[in-house]
């Protein structure tokens, strides 16, 4: 998740650093606005996003699943997230390192979800309903 201007996807393992302060996504927060320990790392230090977004195509991102179910064959070991303000629902395929915009639900997307079958459910804060992604 982001702060003034963009959205990430992270793979998180033990020391990883993703930047926070110091960046958002790629972009190198401002120096006014970050804290001076930033001032001694370099690129190499940081952890990169698996994958981001500007904030003009949302600005809370809300993470999902890899894919697991069979009704959506093409989605199979995607990473599915969206985004809570926007309601936008992308598929990340992490071996081509593409993002693709599936759905603009106009939800308040707050939550993912599996069944045993590997289907996938979105939680909408608006309504408390949920929704099960189908074709």
């Amino acid at each position: 998740m982001g702060q003034d201007a963009r959205e990430e996807i992270d793979v998180v393992t033990a020391g990883g650093n993703y930047g926070w302060d110091c960046r958002e996504g790629s972009l190198t927060v401002d120096a006014s606005l970050r804290s001076s320990a930033c001032d001694s790392l370099t690129d190499s230090d940081f952890t990169a996003p698996l994958t981001e977004y500007g904030h003009d195509l949302g600005e809370s991102v809300t993470g999902g699943y890899v894919y697991r179910g069979t009704r959506l064959a093409a989605l199979t070991g995607r990473y599915v997230f969206g985004d809570f303000i926007s309601g936008r629902i992308w598929a990340y395929d992490r071996g081509s390192d593409e993002r693709e915009l599936l759905v603009d639900t106009g939800l308040s997307i707050s939550t993912f979800g599996t069944d045993d079958a590997g289907n996938l459910y979105i939680g909408d804060y608006g309504s408390g309903a949920l929704y099960r992604l189908s074709p």
